[in-house]
């Protein structure tokens, strides 16, 4: 697996954390929220740096607002914890994974080959908290999100 330093080189997006940002965005989530501009400004970033590995055959495998951190001017994200990264497609000895970012094929089997598409609902996810200002799954237990997702709830 190449290193994943050295993959996003580009100025937009960053691997290096304490180059650039300060806060994680969930940080963010608990305020008042952050202007509509700022957001498309975060989600574009983060879109690049999920493409930046999607192009090279590669996953985040945990992507959430919590890995995300965010310059105090709000114009600068780095996406961090690569602790689930991985090749597309590549089997996952652990079965770990956050809850609720995952999609229902992974909620099913924790264990199954992770895919580009579930980085992609992860995403999903990121960007609605972004714009509900809160956790999409506020105040509910683990077991109740696997549950509702699996079944096909999505959050309004």
């Amino acid at each position: 697996m190449p290193s994943l330093r050295k993959i996003c080189t580009e100025g937009i997006v960053r691997m290096l954390a304490s180059q650039v940002a300060t806060s994680r965005m969930q940080q963010y989530l608990a305020c008042l929220g952050i202007m509509l501009c700022h957001m498309c400004i975060c989600a574009m970033q983060v879109a690049t740096g999920m493409c930046c590995l999607h192009e090279r055959n590669m996953i985040h495998g945990d992507l959430k607002t919590g890995n995300l951190l965010i310059s105090d001017d709000l114009h600068s994200v780095v996406i961090t914890d690569f602790g689930l990264a991985g090749i597309q497609g590549q089997a996952v000895s652990s079965g770990a994974l956050t809850v609720h970012i995952s999609p229902p094929e992974v909620l099913q089997n924790p264990k199954a080959p992770r895919t580009q598409s579930c980085d992609v609902y992860a995403f999903g996810i990121v960007m609605l908290e972004l714009l509900l200002g809160r956790h999409a799954f506020t105040s509910m237990q683990k077991d109740a999100i696997k549950s509702v997702v699996v079944s096909g709830y999505r959050v309004h």
